[in-house]
């Protein structure tokens, strides 16, 4: 499974950086599959197949943003190398 399939939408252009991340950080490694994780689990319950309140909805795409906050840290600590 390529676990950048859904970063590499999201982040167009950092397909290279974001490949090697995945290789070789396995911190990265885990953000990505709790990026996948998450996307599915929103996408869920916005489709009603997950039941949710709007309140726990509001925390995962809280936490979603943070995470890609994060690999968006990542990669320019990549580049800056």
């Amino acid at each position: 499974m390529d676990e950048t399939g859904d970063l590499r939408a999201l982040f167009p252009g950092e397909g290279f950086i974001l490949s090697a991340l995945c290789l070789e950080d396995s911190q990265f490694r885990a953000l990505a599959e709790r990026q996948i994780a998450l996307a599915a689990e929103i996408r869920q319950i916005e489709s009603g197949v997950a039941p949710a309140s709007e309140k726990r909805l509001g925390a995962l795409k809280k936490q979603y943003q943070l995470l890609l906050e994060e690999v968006a840290e990542m990669i320019a600590s990549r580049k800056a190398e």
